[in-house]
């Protein structure tokens, strides 16, 4: 399975993660194609933590 088929498989998925930081696994996944991360309030204290967790999703 080559990486195309990974990618088309990758942009029909968003998910979470525990955690304030992204994982490095969600990292990778993101480069190949993952549609997107969930944040949820579990995932940062204050606005500026959602701010930071928002670039480094991007």
């Amino acid at each position: 399975m080559g990486s195309s088929f990974t990618s088309t498989v990758l942009e029909r998925f968003l998910l979470g993660f525990e955690g304030t930081s992204l994982p490095d696994e969600l990292r990778v996944l993101l480069k190949q194609g993952l549609a997107g991360v969930a944040i949820f309030h579990r995932n940062f204290e204050r606005l500026e933590g959602l701010c930071a967790l928002t670039q480094e999703i991007q």
